[in-house]
């Protein structure tokens, strides 16, 4: 049986890499036999946030841009951001989420104008699956 450790043995431990539907059959001492079946959902989301507004400059705790990710994330594989003509002001690549070493809010050294950006993620997970996300960040002053 998929997942299920030891299926013959009276306590065993369910790995479920997958969902599914498990059927649990027990026998009492005259042979009789009743099953239950559990459904067993598995959530393989990938749970990322990043803010949608940061204040270069500030020295406030939104100063910098900050990729959030929940233990499923291994690393921001890249990171671009465009600006509203659709000219890129920032890329890295092999970024930690949860760490404030993304964007400081500047382009070629300085500190860059109010405005809308478009921002495209690459997200790898520590079971090497690899999500392309996208969103837009508000710079504020």
């Amino acid at each position: 049986m998929n997942g299920v450790l030891c299926p013959t043995c009276t306590s065993t431990y369910l790995v479920a890499p997958q969902t599914d539907t498990y059927t649990l059959t027990t026998f009492d001492k005259n042979g009789c036999a009743t099953s239950v079946s559990l459904k067993v959902q598995v959530d393989i989301s990938v749970r990322v946030f990043v803010p949608n507004a940061i204040r270069p400059g500030s020295g406030g705790p939104n100063e910098d841009l900050i990729i959030f990710g929940g233990p499923e994330v291994a690393q921001i594989r890249s990171l671009q951001l465009f600006d509203r003509w659709g000219n890129q002001v920032f890329e890295q690549y092999g970024l930690l989420p949860n760490v404030p070493s993304a964007w400081d809010g500047t382009f070629r050294g300085k500190l860059i104008q109010p405005g809308v950006l478009v921002w495209f993620a690459t997200v790898e997970t520590i079971d090497g699956r690899v999500v392309n996300l996208s969103g837009d960040i508000t710079v504020l002053r």
